[in-house]
């Protein structure tokens, strides 16, 4: 018998996304930091506007020599790219997947009045608008992290379920039934039957669970389905845990009505 369990290769995705998500909030409290010492333009200024992809890191001699907050703002640039976005091993960054970076992390309208060639000052407003965004995505990480964490959970106690199923299977998949007397074959009729009971609440309790929502506030709420399907969008099935709970339903099934079969012989 050939039994497909997914549920620790979820196990081991939930935990790599773990990692990374942490990874990345280390990064921002650090982009943080760098952003709160960067000095403000005392005079203020225009809020900036809009350029093309891949000039954050082009501000020309003139600009520069214009004053000190388009330095500033590239400044700013420059920690969040050493510090949020994902740089290629070589340590070089491409200016156009830096931009996607951050609109995608602050927002266009922080990204454009960040870029040093527009005529954006690093402005007190504009550095309580990118703090107050920082903040939010810290929010934001923390509330993943939870719902990473109840994910393990999950799956930890659909493991205990799936591997005592598994393991009885196996073990039991080594001998053939006709070697087994009558009161055995009853025994493993019973057992069976419990590990389909185990099986049957795995599959209510996982689906309470994805109905369920991590939140802190209503900013910041992640729904367990939703992060699941974000999870395993790679795997062969989308609901591991439930496929392999349904799978194992099945195969115990399957062998009752075996078992059931020599025991009528054998009356």
């Amino acid at each position: 018998m050939t039994l497909e369990t997914h549920v620790e290769q979820a196990r081991t995705r939930v935990s790599d996304e773990r990692a990374f998500v942490v990874d990345k909030r280390r990064a921002f409290e650090e982009f943080e930091r760098n952003v709160r010492e960067t000095p403000v333009h005392a005079s203020g200024g225009p809020s900036g506007a809009t350029r093309q992809s891949g000039e954050l890191f082009t501000a020309t001699a003139s600009t520069v020599a214009g004053g000190t907050s388009a330095n500033r703002c590239k400044a700013v640039c420059e920690a969040f790219a050493e510090t949020v976005h994902p740089c290629t091993a070589a340590g070089t960054c491409d200016a156009e997947r830096l931009v996607e970076t951050m609109r995608e992390e602050l927002g266009s309208d922080l990204t454009a009045a960040l870029a040093p060639r527009t005529a954006g000052q690093f402005t007190s407003p504009t550095k309580q608008a990118l703090l107050e965004k920082v903040t939010e995505r810290h929010r934001e990480l923390d509330v993943m992290v939870r719902a990473l964490d109840a994910e393990s959970e999950s799956l930890r106690s659909a493991a205990e379920t799936t591997g005592a199923v598994t393991d009885w299977l196996a073990d039991v998949n080594e001998t053939p039934l006709l070697e087994f007397g009558f009161d055995e074959l009853q025994a493993h009729h019973e057992t069976l039957a419990a590990h389909r009971r185990d099986c049957d609440r795995l599959v209510g309790h996982r689906q309470e669970f994805l109905a369920k929502t991590t939140s802190s506030d209503a900013a910041a709420a992640i729904e367990h389905r939703t992060l699941a399907e974000f999870l395993y969008t790679e795997f062969p099935v989308e609901f591991p845990a439930l496929a392999t709970a349904v799978s194992l339903y099945e195969a115990c099934a399957d062998c009752q009505r075996a078992v059931r079969d020599h025991l009528a012989r054998r009356v």
